[in-house]
């Protein structure tokens, strides 16, 4: 009877997150045409709309395996996001505004402080990473891109690591680029015994994260991935959700390098972004344009670049494996404890 009435539940609010993720993409311009508007033939929009759903029933029958699949699922900040809704449609203008003159460089004075190529508003978002009011609107926002599907992402990207980790009593795991800290906040609602430290570039968005997100057994930590502040081999899980496809190459396997310097031997790696154009060929106009259309000026070399034969090459990994989730490439490796034997 429990069950059934999460089904139900799940459902409704999946289908209303649709509808105004659908409804909002319209209004604001997200789902514009134009003669720089790539099409995308019946095939790659059925598969599309396929993975779409095939990463939301994932999504649920993981829910299903969980002790509370209530507190997992019904996690999302309503209050707040209903509280800045109207700062959301008021910023989407100043987006418009800002994405038609192509203006990136509209970023408070602070960011001189911050490496050349994060200081430009990546999606065209007013503040870029450096105020708490990009911060409250940008996983609105960011839900609103993924059709209320975002969610259910970083959750399948989760059920990678639990399910190949043996025990999580002690285990350390460090979110890289936590951003607003959405994802180190599942990691310790799945499982509360994991010492969870989030750490970003942005100290702005690093008080919303504690802000809205804090809690007692996690830890907050204002850093670079490119030069990680901690000792050879801390960790036992490195995550980096959404990060690598907004760093320049150099800057990437840097910060990729940086992840598997702290991770212990045994430990597991989590990387989950965008699909890259060798995931879904037919998807690669669609992939293209979100370079436009988005501001990602490191985007389309990220997609040009597998991940994986990089990963396969390192002598410190083994058990590479890749899947996907709609349009989230999910890729987990494990430290090796004996690199001679690879």
């Amino acid at each position: 009877m429990r069950w059934a009435l999460f089904k139900v539940l799940d459902g409704l609010e999946q289908s209303a997150a649709f509808v105004v993720a659908f409804t909002l993409q319209r209004a604001i311009g997200l789902s514009r045409h134009d003669a720089a508007t790539p099409t995308l033939d019946d095939e790659a929009r059925k598969a599309l709309r396929d993975a779409y759903v095939r990463c939301l029933l994932a999504d649920t029958a993981w829910l299903k395996t969980q002790h509370s699949p209530f507190k997992h699922r019904f996690s999302r900040p309503y209050a707040q996001w209903l509280k800045g809704f109207p700062d959301f449609l008021w910023d989407a203008r100043r987006v418009a505004q800002r994405r038609s003159r192509g203006d990136f460089q509209q970023t408070p004075p602070r960011a001189a402080n911050y490496p050349a190529y994060y200081r430009r508003t990546f999606h065209w978002q007013s503040d870029g990473y450096f105020t708490e009011r990009s911060a409250a609107r940008y996983d609105f926002g960011v839900e609103v891109l993924f059709l209320g599907a975002a969610d259910a992402m970083r959750r399948q990207a989760l059920a990678r690591v639990l399910e190949r980790q043996e025990s999580n009593v002690g285990v350390q795991w460090l979110d890289v680029a936590c951003g607003t800290g959405r994802f180190a906040s599942m990691v310790r609602r799945a499982r509360p015994d994991i010492n969870v430290t989030g750490l970003d570039l942005s100290a702005a968005y690093l008080r919303f994260a504690r802000r809205i997100y804090g809690h007692p057994s996690m830890r907050w930590k204002h850093g670079d991935a490119c030069a990680l502040p901690y000792a050879d081999g801390s960790f036992d899980v490195v995550s980096s959700i959404y990060l690598l496809h907004e760093l320049p190459r150099r800057a990437r396997f840097k910060a990729l390098a940086e992840m598997l310097r702290v991770l212990r031997p045994g430990g597991l790696l989590l990387v989950a972004d965008s699909l890259q154009d060798s995931d879904a060929p037919r998807l690669a106009p669609l992939l293209r344009a979100f370079s436009r259309d988005f501001h990602e000026p490191f985007y389309r070399d990220y997609c040009q670049t597998p991940l994986e034969p990089w990963l396969q090459a390192q002598v410190t990994l083994e058990a590479v494996e890749s899947h996907t989730a709609f349009v989230t490439k999910i890729v987990t490796a494990r430290r090796t404890t004996n690199p001679a034997q690879k």
